[in-house]
């Protein structure tokens, strides 16, 4: 009997030593592989009071709903919303597979823009989500051609409009008129990138390029509709405003362009910016565990440290929360194991 009992307690002691010990759970130290867990994170403008809302796997986005306490996140091709407090995560985008990880809400926080698509190898096409109630409808509705890289202002929606032979336009949707309108003309062999509203709705600028023209980023008059460009530069995602100078990333650095006088300077070596006066907040590297969040003044240009482990930050629309994505290792080597 007392054999029968002698072994369970050695093979509990066992077990509870190895759990505890904060060795290796695979063998020899050479061979610890951690295991990462993303989440969603929110904290202080200054990188205080960071707390964890929700752990989350394949999260592409995330931002605060303006005048409301939850945040939009995109995973796995879907939309969701969730409280600050993690409580009432809800799918919200039904069937649908969102196309681009750049949902667009609306400054009143009523409405969300992207591009999606019902049926596997489908066109994707814009739409809109009211998030007092979560009923989505197709705005744009055009079945032959494939929309992409949205933006919006004052009621209106500019995106890319790309034919089954690969000519690409620049459409403008009114939200108002509830009509589409081709503001800049597709051409052969010319590609069309990234475009973005200016200060207000009556200019947009994006990236143009082709074997026959300039390649740079373009200036487009939607009143006059007299095209120019502003500098050369095979690329031009765009990021946003500051004092007339227009921020756009190329490869992993970011720029400013003083519209007047056409200077390109790089400012700092980062991804996925977002801004709010003066401030820029952005990512180290596209996403994995030795990216960092940081705050950059435009002003003085002060780099500071926010958050470890962290990419994809945005502002809340006051300015005063961050949230961002970021990992933790669920089988850590130490003692401690306790998450964030």
């Amino acid at each position: 009997m007392k054999n029968k009992l002698i072994s369970p307690i050695i093979f509990i002691s066992l077990m509870l030593s190895l759990f505890f010990c904060g060795c290796d759970y695979f063998g020899a130290d050479n061979e610890y592989i951690p295991i990462y867990q993303d989440a969603i994170y929110i904290m202080d403008a200054n990188g205080s009071n960071k707390q964890k809302v929700i752990d989350v796997d394949y999260c592409d986005n995330v931002q605060f709903i303006p005048n409301s306490n939850k945040l939009l996140y995109l995973a796995g091709n879907s939309l969701y919303t969730v409280n600050e407090d993690g409580t009432e995560n809800t799918k919200i985008s039904g069937e649908l597979n969102l196309y681009y990880a750049r949902p667009i809400i609306s400054n009143d926080g009523q409405f969300c823009f992207f591009e999606a698509y019902q049926e596997r190898m489908a066109n994707a096409d814009v739409y809109q989500i009211d998030l007092t109630d979560n009923v989505y409808e197709n705005i744009t509705q055009s079945a032959d051609y494939h929309e992409s890289y949205i933006d919006y202002k004052n009621d209106n929606i500019i995106f890319l409009k790309i034919s089954e032979n690969s000519l690409i336009s620049i459409c403008k949707y009114s939200l108002i008129e509830q009509e589409v309108e081709t503001i800049v003309n597709a051409q052969q062999d010319i590609s069309l990138i990234s475009p973005i509203f200016g200060i207000d709705d009556k200019e947009i600028y994006y990236s143009k390029t082709g074997d026959t023209i300039e390649n740079g980023i373009y200036k487009f008059n939607i009143i006059t509709d007299i095209e120019q460009i502003i500098t050369g530069s095979t690329w031009g995602g765009k990021l946003d405003w500051y004092n007339s100078q227009y921020i756009f990333k190329t490869d992993s650095f970011i720029y400013r362009i003083e519209i007047n006088n056409g200077n390109v300077e790089n400012i700092v070596n980062g991804e996925n910016p977002d801004f709010s006066d003066d401030k820029m907040i952005y990512s180290t590297n596209w996403g994995d565990y030795n990216s960092e969040v940081r705050i950059f003044n435009l002003t003085t240009f002060e780099d500071t440290f926010l958050a470890e482990h962290a990419y994809k930050s945005k502002f809340s629309d006051n300015a005063q929360k961050i949230t961002y994505i970021g990992k933790y290792i669920t089988n850590p080597k130490s003692k401690n194991l306790i998450t964030n």
